[in-house]
């Protein structure tokens, strides 16, 4: 009876080389563009200039270079539109954080500016706990944050103050 054996011994630095370490993106995506549909019609289109996928503990994407949200009625319409600079999205909770320069700004002219705004997808809420800025036809609030509906139309402001002309 005859036997070959054979020993193999890998070096980590080269395996390391070859499949990357886990603080890289598993994908890179310039000028990306998503829609999320709902019953087949689209609610809300993504734009960015770059989406960096990661897949570590849970998956999510950085965006650069500025991003862009609009959001449809049901008529699909555009109701609602976000931007900023940069954000993050976390896939499984389907929540998005804009960060830097956000504004957010619906049909009826009324713009909310702060530096950090969140989109629950699911909900169909976005929230801040950071200082806002509304600009309205008639005045300006500010506040300590906000919760609104997604095509900000109904919203709280936390800690609001401010001028508003009021007409009787």
């Amino acid at each position: 009876m005859m036997g070959i054996f054979f020993s193999c011994q890998n070096d980590m630095d080269v395996i390391t080389d070859i499949a990357g370490d886990d603080t890289e993106p598993s994908q890179i995506i310039h000028n990306a563009e998503y829609h999320f549909t709902e019953k087949g019609k689209i609610k809300n289109k993504l734009f960015a200039g770059v989406m960096k996928q990661y897949n570590q503990d849970s998956s999510y994407v950085v965006i650069e270079d500025g991003l862009k949200l609009e959001i449809y009625d049901s008529q699909m319409k555009l109701n609602a539109q976000l931007t900023s600079k940069r954000g993050l999205f976390y896939e499984q909770s389907a929540r998005m954080e804009a960060l830097d320069s956000v504004v957010f700004s619906n049909t009826g002219g009324e713009k909310l500016l702060t530096q950090r705004l969140v989109w629950l997808q699911d909900s169909a809420t976005m929230y801040s706990v950071d200082p806002i800025t509304i600009h309205r036809n008639n005045g300006v609030i500010y506040g300590d944050g906000i919760v609104s509906n997604e095509s900000f139309t109904k919203y709280t402001i936390l800690k609001p103050r401010g001028e508003l002309e009021i007409k009787q």
